[in-house]
């Protein structure tokens, strides 16, 4: 064998499928983020800029992250920054 994993062919494989964890899941992830996000800033270029950025496809990416966090314990999003700047006094 040599450590390798091998199945027991005289045992029962039956798993009992259903949702309910998903339901779980869902549910907690749509309560924590059911209030939509609210940016408030004086300066209206970055108002537009970050309006931008935090659109429903982020707010899409947050809730997966969020889902996998609840499922598996952590979650992780890593930040790229680009060489242009959108920000007009630098970033």
């Amino acid at each position: 064998m040599g450590g390798a994993l091998v199945e027991a062919t005289n045992l029962a494989n039956n798993k009992i499928v259903h949702g309910f964890l998903r339901k779980l899941v869902d549910q907690k992830a749509g309560y924590l983020l059911s209030k939509e996000m609210s940016i408030q800033i004086k300066n209206k270029v970055y108002d537009e800029l970050l309006t931008g950025i935090f659109d429903k496809g982020f707010k899409r990416l947050l809730k997966n992250l969020l889902k996998e966090s609840i499922k598996k314990g952590c979650a992780w999003l890593h930040v790229y920054l680009r060489r242009e700047c959108p920000f007009s006094d630098g970033c």
